[in-house]
């Protein structure tokens, strides 16, 4: 069988286009390439405003002991500041603040949650404002920020000129 090509494609650029096209086929409809690809729940607005039951359990990541394990109830959800300059900020799905209550005297640390709704996660919750006998924690979530690139020393100083 004799093929001939008179656009000037080569055998070589026929496989690897028609690997690319085998590749995103498979990852468009892939369940792994999905679940790679998604962003995890805990990191999503909706997941949190959706709850009923606000009480989760946690513990620091580095104790293994389920024994150790403190309620944290999610008493705000809302805005970052930034949302008030912002646009794309404002009651983001994917750029808000938590602020839970739990044991006193806890560190900043990421944690390990677990909650029947949302299944186990960690976040990492920073102590906030004075200490009591109920310690308020904070978790920023910001997946809407995006950072440049950094400039290569070449591209500053032809910038400059």
């Amino acid at each position: 069988m004799n093929i001939s090509c008179e656009a000037g494609v080569t055998r070589r650029q026929l496989v690897a286009a028609g690997g690319t096209a085998a590749l995103a086929s498979f990852l468009a409809t892939s369940p792994v390439a999905q679940a790679i690809t998604a962003r995890p729940s805990h990191l999503r607005r909706s997941t949190y405003l959706l709850l009923t039951d606000r009480r989760f359990r946690g513990r620091p990541a580095d104790v293994l002991s389920s024994a150790s394990r403190k309620l944290f109830t999610l008493v705000e959800i809302a805005d970052l500041p930034r949302a008030k300059t912002l646009a794309k900020y404002r009651d983001s799905e994917h750029a808000f603040h938590l602020l839970f209550e739990g044991p006193p005297r806890g560190t900043q640390d990421t944690y390990v949650l677990d909650h029947p709704a949302t299944g186990t996660f960690r976040l990492f919750l920073a102590p906030v404002g004075r200490p009591s006998a109920v310690q308020r924690y904070e978790a920023i979530v910001d997946r809407c920020a995006v950072t440049e690139a950094p400039r290569s020393e070449a591209t500053r100083v032809e910038t400059r000129r």
